[in-house]
């Protein structure tokens, strides 16, 4: 485990963890893991880099906002 702490999403904090997972040849693949689960709901977003590109905080926000538009309506 990297780090971890919250992200936002509209209205809303996703508390996310960033973990990185070493590989043969001293590369690496960065994973963040979103929980976006609401009430009535269990939802877990896997953010994956390319190997060797360490994650973005800033990219994982960009993406979550794109989600948060392309959410159906709630009610």
């Amino acid at each position: 485990m990297i780090g971890s702490g919250r992200l936002a999403w509209g209205e809303f904090e996703a508390p996310f963890v960033h973990e990185r997972k070493f590989e043969p040849g001293g590369t690496f693949v960065d994973t963040l893991r979103c929980n976006l689960s609401g009430e009535r709901e269990a939802l877990v977003l896997f953010l994956r880099w390319p190997r060797g590109l360490p994650a973005s905080q800033e990219r994982a926000v960009e993406l979550l906002a794109t989600l948060k538009r392309a959410a159906p309506p709630q009610g």
